[in-house]
């Protein structure tokens, strides 16, 4: 139940009073962070008007968007894309009732897919994954049990046993809960699949596609949640609304490894067993959730950067997440494997230079820039594994950054960690209800910098993250604003970078629902909370205040 709104501003400035008290008091409480075990909720792909469904008549174009409401003026990268005539539904190819086959796939079979990921025992796509008899590997006080798939099913999404409600991050509205829970406790009876529609004709080339509604950004996204003050603002970029088309959910090289194009050199940081500079050996993954880290020299020459990262995936069913940072001090030895580590970095003059998470897709920059690599130190990269088999499970995967000299790239920039880490101090949000946490960084460069892309990342608890750039003249424009879903982090490239002048202030604010009987402070474990908005900016380091993260990065600004 949600019984009050609290809200929490952090300005970048300098820190002051409660906020130096809170930085050294976190900073001493991080040592003793618990690691805890997330239950993977399943979110699906079909956030709204993002999917499209490609039947026998193909599919048009849409036109170029117009201008969008609220007092922004922009034109889209070629307006929405919409099925055309001839487009279908598609059919299920089983036997799952249509109403509830949707719903799995809305809210489950991201991670719950024909290929489970994020640390999803099962998958949950056919009629015969739901009858068949399943033995528990993770739900505490049912492990080893065997029971049929539906009867666990329904006692996760009511939380029986004080189980965590599944799903998480992306719930049932009451309506399709009470349709699922139903269906569940008949037994999971089969039904009428998904029937498609018929194109017309069959052959057709489609009819041309929608015009874009105001202002068409990014695929799809309409435009005109600026403009908060009267008057009017005139964008400099594409701005993300909650209707953005995810940009991962048909990407169908999501999963594919990264191949050197012409001029690039593709570098691969593989997870190995054994702490050996020189080892090709797979890496245990033990049961439940751990951070492992991994340690390498930097292989490229001095002046490169990054123009795309991914990963060349190998047991993409216990990997939840990656971060890689080039570190300039207090590492360990090239080759070190570190397993069952806190998470930190304090101390190592960390810099974020990638990362991914279930949902995202690989990263590609703009054509014009790259994001700047170290020269010296060494590049440590944190995994975030999650084994729900009950067994050791073994993994090869490799981290791929492909580069190019900096000369080839006419801009370069970097990353930056905008939110905060103060979610009410030590003392944490508060129980049964939602609240709001901020941050805010100003461009004192005293030049423009160029916003090409945006990475939000929380926890379990997170449901939306937001961005709004407030402009010298006072006037506010909403440049972000997306739901969130922790089984489902998708990262966003503009089509269009939007231009933070001199003077700007952009402040994100995660929203948090805290459905718990308990705080929740900040914190590595996934049962504890984060609030980030990772930025890809250029020039580098223009936008970081370097405002120490207490996990330890420099690359920031709140």
């Amino acid at each position: 139940m949600i019984s009050m709104m609290v809200e929490q501003t952090e300005d970048c400035g300098s820190l002051k009073g409660n906020d130096v008290m809170w930085n050294l008091l976190s900073r001493v409480a991080i040592a003793s962070l618990l690691l805890g075990v997330p239950a993977c909720s399943a979110n699906g792909n079909n956030n709204g008007p993002q999917s499209i469904a490609l039947g026998p008549g193909g599919a048009g174009a849409g036109a170029t968007g117009g201008v969008g409401s609220g007092g922004i003026s922009a034109v889209g990268s070629g307006g929405g894309v919409s099925p055309a005539s001839g487009g279908g539904t598609g059919v299920s190819g089983d036997t799952l009732p249509c109403d509830i086959d949707t719903l799995v796939q809305a809210h489950c079979q991201t991670c719950h897919g024909a290929k489970p990921i994020g640390g999803a025992p099962m998958s949950l796509v056919t009629e015969q994954d739901f009858t068949q008899n399943y033995t528990v590997h993770t739900s505490p006080g049912l492990v080893g049990q065997t029971m049929p798939l539906y009867q666990l099913a329904r006692m996760r999404i009511n939380g029986t046993n004080n189980l965590p409600k599944m799903p998480q991050g992306n719930p049932l509205a009451p309506a399709d809960f009470s349709t699922l829970d139903s269906w569940l406790a008949a037994g999971a009876p089969p039904g009428t699949a998904c029937t498609p529609t018929s194109g017309a004709g069959g052959a057709s080339p489609g009819g041309g596609g929608a015009i874009g509604a105001g202002g068409s950004i990014n695929g799809g996204a309409t435009t005109g949640a600026g403009g908060t003050t009267s008057g009017t603002v005139t964008t400099t970029g594409d701005v993300i609304t909650p209707t953005t088309t995810d940009q991962c959910a048909n990407d169908p090289t999501q999963f594919q490894p990264l191949v050197a194009e012409p001029g690039e050199t593709c570098y691969e940081f593989q997870v190995h067993g054994v702490s050996s500079p020189t080892d090709t050996t797979k890496f245990t993954v033990q049961p439940g959730q751990s951070y492992n880290q991994f340690y390498y020299s930097i292989p490229w020459p001095a002046g490169t950067v990054v123009t795309r990262f991914g990963a060349k995936f190998d047991n993409i069913s216990v990997l939840h997440h990656w971060l890689a940072f080039s570190i300039s001090s207090g590492g360990q030895p090239v080759g070190t494997v570190q397993p069952n580590v806190s998470g930190t970095t304090l101390g190592q003059g960390a810099e974020l230079i990638g990362g991914w998470a279930v949902g995202g897709c690989n990263i590609v920059f703009p054509k014009d820039m790259g994001v700047k690599l170290a020269d010296t130190g060494q590049i440590m990269v944190q995994w975030h594994h999650y084994n729900s088999t009950g067994a050791p499970a073994q993994d090869g995967t490799s981290v791929q950054f492909c580069t190019v000299p900096a000369a080839m790239r006419q801009n370069i920039g970097g990353i930056t960690w905008l939110g905060t880490e103060n979610l009410n101090g030590l003392a944490g949000m508060p129980p049964g209800q939602v609240s709001k946490y901020s941050g805010t960084c100003t461009n004192n460069s005293g030049k423009p910098i160029t916003i090409v892309g945006y990475f939000p990342h929380m926890h379990l608890l997170g449901t939306e993250m937001t961005s709004v750039v407030t402009h010298s003249s006072g006037m506010q424009e909403t440049v972000f604003d997306h739901p969130f879903q922790f089984d489902h982090q998708v990262n966003y490239i503009l089509g269009t970078p939007y231009v933070l002048q001199p003077g700007d202030k952009i402040t994100s604010t995660c929203t948090f629902d805290n459905t718990t009987s308990a705080p929740v402070a900040f914190g590595q474990s996934t049962m504890q909370e984060m609030c980030y908005q990772f930025t890809f900016a250029y020039p580098y380091d223009a936008l970081n205040n370097h405002v120490i993260s207490l996990i330890g990065a420099t690359d920031t600004c709140w």
